[in-house]
């Protein structure tokens, strides 16, 4: 997913007020301040992995499902790959098994929110009481991480200083994973009669990241069964799309990792965002 965040225009009918058009110009400048500078909001973000050319950051968002989940670990068990998994609560909570297959299968996981939602858009209030709601259901399967990273439904307030200040209030060892290969996969099913049609989609897809430079060290963002898609054949893309990544993997001589967590950072990148 890439953001991009554009200045207004203005456009008027009839006698333009020329003052008053100055007088807005600063606008688009003071929103882009704020997209950077705060006053020592900003947590680590993770974009890439750390001096890992070989390596290729596996992520998953969604689930855990049991239409996706037990292929998904089968196919990184087989592979020899290992993930980080971001949970929604109420699908760990309603699937404990497969949280605990993720975590056996020497993966990590880590919260998605509780709910799908847009935590940018609610109070403060709703996000700090579903992180805690969904690390509470965590625990129960490993010991809550440190540094702990965090990837709210749809990038939301990633680039947020009220989300990132309520962040490190709940956790502050909190960085924000994002990711830089991003495929659009939740669109893979679209249109698919059948899996065969959704497994060719899944290798042109898989052909197009793997022939970007620089794929060594990047984040892969991949869905499990993703929300807001109503696509019948949803379920099938994750597994269908890893499969096809680890074969090219494979012939590259890359291998899916863990996301690492950040080291030690500058102080000032609590105040300029990068």
């Amino acid at each position: 997913m890439v953001e991009l965040y554009r200045g207004g225009g203005f456009e008027s009918g009839g006698t333009v007020d020329h003052a008053a058009t100055i007088r807005r110009r600063p606008a688009p400048i003071i929103r882009r301040a704020r997209l950077r500078f705060s006053a020592g909001a900003w947590l680590p973000v993770v974009r890439r992995l750390v001096d890992a050319k070989r390596h290729v950051g596996l992520s998953f968002d969604d689930g855990p499902s049991p239409d996706t989940t037990p292929a998904i670990l089968e196919l990184l068990r087989t592979s020899g790959a290992t993930a980080t998994f971001f949970v929604t609560g109420e699908n760990a909570a309603a699937e404990p098994a497969l949280v605990r297959g993720i975590v056996a299968g020497g993966h990590d996981v880590f919260s998605h929110g509780w709910r799908h939602v847009h935590y940018d858009r609610g109070p403060v209030s709703a996000l700090l009481g579903d992180l805690r709601q969904a690390e509470a259901t965590l625990v129960a399967f490993r010991p809550t991480p440190a540094p702990y990273l965090v990837r709210l439904p749809y990038g939301a307030g990633h680039t947020d200083a009220t989300v990132h200040r309520a962040l490190r209030k709940w956790n502050p060892t909190s960085q924000i994973a994002e990711w830089d290969r991003s495929i659009d996969d939740w669109r893979l099913a679209d249109g698919c009669a059948d899996e065969d049609q959704v497994r060719a989609a899944c290798a042109s897809a898989a052909d197009a990241v793997t022939g970007l430079p620089d794929l060594g060290g990047s984040i892969l963002l991949i869905h499990e069964n993703p929300y807001d898609v109503t696509a019948s054949l949803k379920g099938r893309i994750g597994p269908l799309l890893l499969a096809e990544m680890l074969r090219r993997f494979e012939r590259l001589g890359l291998v899916g990792r863990k996301i690492q967590p950040l080291g030690m950072q500058c102080p000032l990148r609590r105040f300029v965002r990068s």
